[in-house]
């Protein structure tokens, strides 16, 4: 079962996107708001840097790399998507990050499903091994969703869609399986709704 995003991941998230202007000079808060423009130039690569020798050390110590490495993966990205399967089990320890992680990579869902479930399939064993659940990686939406069910079914349905739409025999299993997880998840989802929906119609 995948549970509401827990209010501690949220906080982390704002104190994370917020960390590099709250400290900074003028200068770099200028800096800091042209920070959109900045990842859509990030998009594709790192600027001289090769994604696939980044090394847990230097994502652990270096904040900036560690959000930048964040927005590829966003943008399906393959190899930050490597990446992130990659030294997710080092990173098991430190829940905030862990999360993000997850919330990163399940927005590469829609962006890019074949690499993702490609690279699910060959670092995915089980949660000890991995460093993760797949159930967390699949339906943890980040902060603008939290109780916000009605967006969460509406995301959940797109990354099922987007998973349906790969049919490749050698991932074939692990598709069906994330879509047999977000399948549930949406039902749980609108079985929320429905009970607040009925809480509602009884106070009034």
């Amino acid at each position: 079962m995948i549970n509401v995003i827990i209010s501690s991941m949220v906080i982390f998230c704002i104190i994370f996107e917020n960390a590099c202007c709250s400290d900074a000079s003028k200068n770099d808060r200028k800096e800091c708001k042209n920070s959109k423009k900045q990842s859509e130039l990030t998009q594709n690569s790192i600027p001289n840097v090769d994604i696939s020798k980044i090394t847990y050390s230097q994502l652990q110590n270096d904040r900036k790399l560690l959000k930048t490495v964040f927005t590829l993966i966003e943008g399906g990205n393959e190899e930050a998507l490597r990446l992130q399967f990659r030294v997710r089990p080092y990173f098991v320890d430190n829940i905030e990050v862990s999360e993000l992680f997850d919330v990163y990579a399940g927005k590469a869902i829609n962006k890019n499903p074949m690499s993702f479930l490609t690279l699910l399939n060959e670092y995915w064993k089980n949660p000890q091994e991995s460093g993760f659940d797949l159930s967390s990686i699949l339906g943890n939406y980040g902060e603008k969703y939290v109780d916000n069910f009605n967006e969460q079914v509406i995301e959940t349905e797109t990354r099922i869609q987007s998973l349906k739409k790969v049919n490749d025999n050698n991932i074939i299993i692990i598709r069906d399986k994330c879509i047999q997880i977000l399948q549930g998840h949406k039902k749980e989802l609108e079985n929320i709704i429905n009970e607040i929906n009925t809480d509602s119609v009884k106070r009034n």
